[in-house]
């Protein structure tokens, strides 16, 4: 009895296993006709802008279409950030039954990059963000490099020896918010020199080669005098000594 009964329990299992693999096939199979169903194929990729860019919706067809499930989203992000160099991706969602739509964004323009052709607005990395304008945009830094004679296109970076470490120094005021109150008014490279020029009017000189040290240094020189920078013309760190310039008139 007993054997027999082992024997009647090894085949109901094995029974079981196969119903259960037999289900587990058609399952899956059902699920992958579900997914590539063509209710759910996503043949573009619709872009969304804030409306007060006033920028038309755009929309890039797939090729070839995808299911909205396998989407890579990431992969899609990346794709539109190589497109758009000049814009952020927010987020990019997946709308239900076969929409992807991507938020997109401006990036903020940090600065303006004085050439030949006229005033480039230039993101925090240093990226070009628009075509030059012929007048400077207000309220927004100039950064000035002898040799630019070229016009930029919208994405480029500036090549220039001392842009990078122009960027650098416009980044530190900017977390900052500003030397002790006073606004950047513009950069000018000069060299292996970059002069920052404040409103309303004081000029900090640094070497690009010591940029760090001498930020440092002028920090603590503005805590031990706060008044420093209203009454200073000039204020040279690019040596070990820093060398003050006279008063400005009242």
């Amino acid at each position: 009895m007993t054997k027999k009964g082992s024997g009647r329990k090894g085949i109901l299992l094995s029974v079981s296993l196969l119903s259960g693999g037999i289900f587990l096939l058609a399952a899956q199979g059902w699920i992958q006709s579900f997914v590539s169903s063509d209710r759910f194929l996503v043949n573009e990729i619709e872009l969304a802008w804030p409306k007060e860019s006033a920028h038309p919706v755009e929309r890039y067809r797939l090729h070839p279409p995808t299911s909205i499930f396998q989407a890579d989203l990431q992969e899609v992000a990346n794709l539109l950030r190589q497109r758009h160099p000049t814009a952020e991706v927010m987020v990019v969602r997946r709308i239900l039954p076969n929409r992807l739509t991507a938020t997109m964004r401006r990036k903020r323009a940090v600065a303006q990059v004085q050439t030949a052709f006229g005033f480039h607005p230039v993101d925090e990395a240093g990226r070009i963000l628009l075509s030059a304008l012929g007048a400077p945009l207000p309220h927004l830094p100039i950064l000035s490099f002898s040799g630019l004679r070229r016009s930029y296109q919208p994405g480029q970076g500036i090549e220039h020896p001392s842009f990078q470490a122009a960027c650098r120094l416009l980044n530190a005021v900017a977390r900052q918010g500003g030397i002790a109150g006073h606004a950047v008014n513009s950069i000018r490279a000069r060299g292996e020199d970059l002069l920052l020029l404040l409103d309303p009017g004081l000029e900090i000189r640094f070497r690009s080669d010591r940029l760090e040290a001498g930020w440092m240094r002028l920090a603590q020189m503005v805590r031990q005098k706060p008044d420093l920078l209203d009454q200073a013309q000039y204020i040279d760190l690019r040596f070990g000594d820093p060398v003050v310039g006279g008063r400005k008139k009242k």
